[in-house]
């Protein structure tokens, strides 16, 4: 499975998007972000109302204008990553 680089997962902290609960959905802000076994988790707080909580990616959905720039972001350095591994293999093999 796949890292995520920490320069990736730190511009997600300050963005926005929505948690689903159950029947209902709650705007919140990404205030820490963690990788975890493989799984990103993201700490967030509602927007209106009050407290937090570590949420998964199956229930997290980015939504502010940056989503489409983040996911880019996050294309490159996957691309990134594999040169990089490519690059130490030829070198240590």
């Amino acid at each position: 499975m796949a890292t995520t680089s920490i320069t990736t997962l730190a511009a997600l902290v300050g963005r926005t998007g929505t948690v689903r609960a159950s029947a209902f959905r709650v705007d919140v802000r990404v205030l820490d972000v963690k990788q975890t076994w493989g799984n990103v988790l993201y700490l967030v707080t509602p927007l209106a109302g009050s407290g937090q909580a570590w949420v998964t990616s199956g229930t997290f959905k980015l939504t502010d204008e940056g989503h489409a720039e983040a996911k880019a972001q996050v294309t490159l350095n996957q691309v990134l990553d594999v040169m990089d591994a490519l690059d130490a293999e030829a070198h240590n093999g």
